[in-house]
C-alpha cells in the first residue's frame, strides 16, 4: 500500500474497482501522509474484509481468490472513502492556514480522465473560476469551492456556516437569476 500511495497506482486500482477518486490525487505527499494513507486505508479494508469476507462468509478458500487477494481487493475498495476523508482534512487546514480556497482550485482536477481532454479541463476551470468571482455572496462561494474540492453538500454547506436547504436555496436563486439573464447556456445550463 506505501508503494501504491507513493508511485500513484492505488488511484488506478481504485478506478480498475468501480471506485474511482473523485477528488483531486494529489501525488507530492510526504511521507507521512503516505504512512497515514497507508495505514488508515489497511485498518478500513481489515473492516471491509472481516465484515464481508469472514463474517458475511464471502471469501471461501475454494472460491477462486487466495486470502491475501481478497484482502487486498478490500484495501483498495476501502482507499476512496479514506482518501477523499484525508483531503478534506488537508483543504481544511490549508483554509484555516489563510490559503484562499479559490487557490486550492489552482490545482483541483475538475473533469473526468476519460471524459474530456486537458484543454477543456482548463477551460471548465478557468469558467468556474470567473463563475466565483462574480458571486457576492461569499458563503455561497466558499461552498461550492468546497463542493469542487469533493465536499458533499451538507458537509460543505456545515463547513461555510449554511444547512444544507439553506445553501441549496442560495444556489436556486443564483440558477434562476443566471437563467433570466440567459448567461445559463455559457455554464452548460447548470
Amino acid at each position: 500500500m506505501l508503494a501504491w500511495t507513493h508511485n500513484g497506482e492505488i488511484f488506478r486500482q481504485s478506478k480498475l474497482a468501480g471506485r474511482p477518486i473523485r477528488v483531486r490525487h494529489v501525488l507530492d505527499w510526504s511521507q507521512d501522509d503516505r504512512y497515514v494513507l497507508a495505514t488508515e486505508t489497511v485498518l478500513a479494508g481489515l473492516e471491509l474484509f472481516r465484515t464481508y469476507g469472514l463474517v458475511g462468509r464471502r471469501w471461501q478458500e475454494a472460491g477462486g481468490a487466495s486470502l491475501t487477494t481478497y484482502y487486498m481487493g478490500a484495501c483498495v475498495r476501502s482507499f476512496r472513502p479514506v482518501y477523499e476523508q484525508w483531503f478534506r482534512d488537508q483543504s481544511q487546514s490549508t483554509v484555516m492556514g489563510n490559503v484562499s480556497l479559490e487557490d486550492e482550485l489552482t490545482y483541483l482536477d475538475l473533469a473526468d480522465e476519460e471524459a474530456i481532454d486537458p484543454h477543456r479541463a482548463a477551460a471548465i476551470q478557468d469558467q468556474v473560476r470567473r463563475a466565483l468571482a462574480a458571486l457576492s455572496d461569499q458563503q455561497l462561494r466558499n461552498g461550492l469551492v468546497r463542493r469542487a474540492l469533493g465536499y458533499t453538500q451538507r458537509e460543505a454547506a456545515a463547513s461555510v456556516g449554511l444547512s444544507e436547504k439553506a445553501m441549496e436555496r442560495r444556489l436556486s436563486r443564483i440558477r434562476h437569476k443566471l437563467r433570466t439573464l440567459g448567461l445559463d447556456d455559457q455554464a452548460g445550463g447548470q
